[in-house]
């Protein structure tokens, strides 16, 4: 949203067009003033993908908290093919912590 509005109106739509074509996530960052001084924690990060001529966001956490463990194939593939093996392991227990959560549930 922040760079859409920069743009302004004329160009909103072709904007946000390249904007799920070129930018693969966002991560939003959560500011907390304390005693101690500033806390950072990640509050969301999203994935953007341009599927059949249609902007597709996916949430993976929101208010610090996993939504959705599933990646959009383009992302992962990309993941996969650079060898992001740090993050691969991470999102491989995201995906057995989200499936755990999902059995107690049950």
């Amino acid at each position: 949203d922040r760079i859409l509005n920069m743009a302004g109106e004329k160009s909103r739509i072709g904007l946000e067009n390249d904007i799920y074509t070129f930018f693969d996530y966002a991560i939003k960052v959560k500011a907390q003033y304390t005693k101690e001084g500033i806390k950072r924690n990640i509050d969301q990060i999203c994935f953007f993908d341009r599927l059949n001529k249609e902007n597709v966001i996916t949430t993976l956490i929101k208010d610090g908290k996993i939504q959705k463990a599933v990646l959009p194939d383009r992302i992962l593939k990309k993941f996969i093919s650079n060898k992001e093996n740090d993050f691969l392991n991470k999102y491989i227990d995201v995906l057995k912590r989200k499936q755990d959560e999902n059995k107690k549930d049950s």
